[in-house]
């Protein structure tokens, strides 16, 4: 009696413990599912992230890595799981992981470069795995430091330009008012040779500020898209020797020898005839800067490409010539100030770049090729359409 008394209680206990075992396995099959599931979304995050993630055990050793740290450092996981960090960034010794352990405390953000490439880089402790791991994240700065060296470089421009305009203007400026003032004061001047000779100054000072004005407005004008090119038909031989009058007395001022080499009859072509005298003048008047007692030559020529003709005019001086490095910036506005060449040497430094954006206008392009100490060639090609095209 005492053993069937017994059995349902025992048989209820059994049941009580399946069921109790089914919610346990139940719970572990969710727990199971949801670790699967954060984990998913951990390496989901950590593939898609737009940074590099590496995550480094006590040991320095590297136990995980994402798709972006290897596109950044140039590397692959498989390889470089189990490794030491250090061989990887190429920087072991700006890599300091063990204090940082220690402290238990995040790394502030710095800045490392490690082959070559300029990193972003922030690390913070944290448990992987039941272990205690650092994790390091680390960005590409690299085209965006390009980008702010750039910026400062072109502010130092910018202010060693308005250094310079406002010395140029000056020296004119002081020309006008010094002869005003010794004519307006002294009576016995009048209707002399040397009153005369001042008017002239006072003149030649004017245009050099007119020209200056012009100068500034130009590559105003160009930089805020404002040129507009005109098109029309003109004699090439014609544009050379207009352009030659011009010229003629800077060549002087240095006592340079000018040399034109055009070809009588060369013929003409369409375009906007005062934007490329303007260009040529500009290349021109630096060769002849830049030159003493030397000589400076323009030939004229063209080539063929297909059914397109290119009109040539090439300036060679003989004069001071660039270093590589300063061939690479004779474009860029404002530089002249900063150049060690063209310290000392009179002008605003923007003349090349005006001449530069007014032939890419124009669909050509402008080559150059210094030596130091051996002068300098400039090659302006610009396309010649005829009438038919323009």
């Amino acid at each position: 009696m005492l053993a069937n008394e017994k059995q349902p209680d025992l048989e209820s206990r059994i049941q009580y413990l399946e069921e109790k075992n089914r919610g346990l396995v139940e719970r572990v099959r969710l727990l199971s599912v949801n670790n699967r599931e954060q984990s998913s979304l951990i390496n989901t995050l950590m593939e898609n992230v737009p940074f590099g993630v590496m995550i480094i055990d006590a040991n320095q050793k590297i136990i995980q890595i994402n798709k972006s740290a290897e596109t950044v450092l140039g590397i692959n996981r498989v390889t470089a799981i189990g490794h030491g960090c250090g061989e990887f960034f190429g920087c072991h010794e700006q890599y300091e992981a063990c204090p940082v352990f220690d402290r238990g405390e995040p790394v502030l953000v710095d800045e490392i470069t490690c082959n070559d490439i300029k990193l972003m880089r922030s690390a913070v402790v944290a448990s992987y795995r039941d272990e205690k791991v650092l994790i390091v994240t680390f960005i590409d700065i690299t085209e965006i430091d390009r980008a702010r060296e750039a910026i400062i470089a072109a502010s130092r421009a910018k202010d060693d330009f308005l250094s310079k305009i406002s010395h140029e203007l000056r020296t004119p400026l002081n020309a006008i008012i010094g002869f005003s003032d010794i004519l307006r004061s002294d009576r016995q001047l009048l209707n002399s040779d040397e009153m005369l000779e001042m008017l002239e100054m006072i003149s030649d000072s004017g245009m050099e500020l007119l020209d200056i004005i012009n100068t500034v407005l130009d590559l105003s004008r160009i930089k805020s898209q404002a040129v507009k090119l005109l098109e029309g038909e003109f004699d090439i031989n014609q544009l050379v020797d207009n352009l030659t009058r011009k010229v003629r007395p800077l060549m002087e001022k240095n006592s340079n020898t000018f040399i034109t080499n055009c070809p009588e009859g060369f013929g003409s072509m369409n375009g906007d005839s005062p934007h490329l005298s303007q260009v040529l003048f500009n290349i021109l008047g630096n060769a002849a800067k830049f030159t003493q007692n030397g000589t400076v030559t323009l030939d004229v020529g063209s080539q063929e490409d297909g059914n397109l003709r290119w009109i040539v005019f090439s300036v060679k001086d003989s004069g001071i010539g660039m270093e590589p490095g300063e061939v690479s910036r004779v474009f860029n506005g404002f530089e002249q100030a900063d150049n060690s060449s063209s310290r000392g040497y009179a002008g605003l430094g923007v003349g090349l770049t005006i001449a530069l954006q007014l032939v890419d206008m124009m669909g050509g392009g402008i080559d150059v090729e210094s030596r130091k100490g051996e002068g300098s060639l400039f090659t302006v090609r610009v396309p010649a359409r005829s009438p038919a095209d323009a």
